[in-house]
Parts: C-alpha cells; structure tokens; sequence
C-alpha cells in the first residue's frame, strides 16, 4: 500500500506510514508520541536487550580458538573446531533474540505504535533477498524514533546497518576461526549502541 502522502510502500496490514500518516482514516498523526512524564521501571544499560552480553559469547568464542590452536591432537581439534561452530551460530540465533527484545523496548516506549513489532524486526532478517533490505529498515525506523526523541546520533543508521551485515557475513563465510570472532564483535557493537540509545530515548534510565 502506498502513502498518498509520502509516497513509501508499506505492507498491506499496515495502519500508519513511517511518516505519521494514518492509512486507515487518512489523518495526519505524530510519527512518535513523547515520552511520558513518569516511568515507574527502569531498565539497565546493560538488561534492555542484551547486546552486552555478545561481550561474553566473543571471549568464549576467542578462548575456544585459542584451545584449538594450542591442542595437538587431532582428535580433539575437531572437537574444538565443531565446538567454536556452535558457539558462532548460537552467537547469530542469540542476536535475533536480541533485536527482538530491543523492538519490545520501542513498542513500549511508544505505547505501543511503534510500526514494526518483535516478531517482524527479528524474523525478516531471514526472509533471502528480501533481508538484505530488512537489516537497513529496521535500523532505520529506530533512527526516526531516536530523532523524535532528539537523541543526538553520531554513527548514521546506514553505517549501523552494514556494520551488522559485515558480521553476518563474515560468520557465515568464515570456516577456520581466523578472525579470532572480531565478527561477533562488530554484530554486537553495532546492536549495543542502538540499544543505548533506544534505554536513553526511552526515558527508563535517569540521563546522566
């Protein structure tokens, strides 16, 4: 469906455009409401989505390398080896998790409005073809947010977007263990500090 006011192409099931404009009634709306006067919770740096914890899945990930290189039987090599691959895709399948619960954060910091939900941020991302374009929107609908908030933003989404696309790739196609996990590092750099942002446009911790 397009926005006769914008002119962007949004799903069929959607209710409002990205530019506030409401698709079932024709008003113009707020993209965002502000944020309330009084939040009760608070939610930590470090809790919100659990980027932070990608820290841990890349030490482990370094230590088990360093395990594999030490050994010297052959044996347990490949038992290492097989070891640091789970550990890789649990670190991807634990990322999806964790841009589900960031967009579980705005949907909540919204009242609810923000237009992409948990499932759909998490999940397109692995729809072929179609999520090499999800990783740049996602990203980007939380730079409007974070504008509406007027949270100042020194790293522009694009650059956000493909830093999360070179880890993903770079986990996909690396088989040897050489980049010692510097792609867990950047996938999870790049995931904390939208996740920071979102903890400080959110109002749920005292700016400080």
């Amino acid at each position: 469906m397009q926005c006769p006011r914008c002119g962007l192409h949004n799903l069929e099931s959607a209710l409002c455009c990205d530019c506030g404009y409401d698709l079932a009634t024709g008003n113009q709306k707020e993209s965002y409401p502000p944020p309330p006067a009084h939040q009760p919770e608070r939610v930590s740096r470090t809790g919100a989505a659990g980027f932070f914890n990608g820290s841990a899945i890349w030490l482990g990930y370094v230590l088990v390398r360093v395990i594999e290189i030490a050994t010297t039987s052959t044996d347990l090599k490949v038992l290492v080896s097989a070891f640091r691959f789970l550990i890789a895709f649990g670190a991807v399948v634990y990322w999806f998790v964790c841009v589900y619960k960031l967009h579980r954060l705005l949907r909540k910091a919204t009242g609810g409005i923000y237009p992409i939900s948990p499932g759909a941020a998490a999940g397109y991302n692995l729809i072929p073809i179609y999520g090499l374009y999800w990783i740049f929107k996602w990203p980007a609908e939380v730079g409007r947010f974070l504008k509406a908030r007027r949270i100042p933003v020194r790293v522009s989404m694009p650059v956000v977007s493909a830093a999360m696309l070179i880890g993903l790739f770079l986990i996909g196609s690396e088989e040897r263990g050489g980049l010692w996990g510097i792609q867990l590092f950047i996938l999870y750099a790049a995931g904390y500090y939208l996740e920071q942002k979102v903890i400080l446009a959110a109002g749920e911790e005292k700016r400080g």
